[in-house]
């Protein structure tokens, strides 16, 4: 078995990483457009917080109608009124 320093690296930060998928839900016509181009082999608008997820952004790339978008991942909530 060989060890890529940088196929580590590259997966470290994916899997903490301060984007995620984000699905409108309702506006998705569910055309699996985004699933062929999956190297994970996910469905996105079903699996959209997988943890099989490797974070590619193709599924957005190919999305005919937009609703698949990245968002940033908020660690801390803000008080209402601020």
């Amino acid at each position: 078995m060989t060890f890529c320093p940088l196929g580590a690296l590259f997966s470290l930060f994916n899997r903490f990483s301060f984007l995620r998928l984000k699905v409108k839900q309702n506006s998705c016509a569910e055309c699996d457009v985004c699933v062929d181009p999956c190297p994970a082999g996910i469905v996105p608008y079903k699996e959209v917080d997988s943890a099989d997820c490797i974070r590619c952004w193709e599924c957005i790339r190919v999305c005919p109608t937009g609703v698949i978008q990245a968002e940033l991942v908020k660690f801390w909530k803000l008080k209402e009124g601020r």
